[in-house]
């Protein structure tokens, strides 16, 4: 291929390869991270997936504490509307506190 010297195709060939040179520069930002990016974003992952873990401990944690207070508080209920005799509202509310299983009724 001849060298041309008219201006215009130099200048379209001039934008031409600006624009690859644009797409390369984008391409390589976005697609190819420094070694120190990817061993930031690894830590940040890292630290991410620690406190998920830590997050879905503490909702299983709260969920146990909800179950516990919804069998004393359904305990006490049943205790005011039956009062039993031999038995305080703290016996029931105790009771259901170290019970195991879901009823857990005095």
């Amino acid at each position: 291929m001849a060298a041309s010297t008219d201006i215009r195709s130099l200048n379209s060939a001039l934008q031409q390869i600006e624009h690859q040179l644009d797409e390369l520069k984008l391409a390589f930002c976005t697609r190819y991270a420094p070694k120190q990016q990817q061993r930031e974003l690894k830590s940040q992952l890292n630290w991410l997936v620690s406190r998920s873990d830590m997050v879905q401990a503490e909702v299983e944690s709260l969920c146990a504490k909800e179950r516990r207070l919804r069998r004393m508080v359904k305990n006490a209920n049943i205790y005011v509307e039956e009062r039993p005799p031999d038995q305080t509202i703290r016996d029931v509310v105790l009771k259901a506190l170290h019970s195991d299983d879901n009823d857990g009724i005095y």
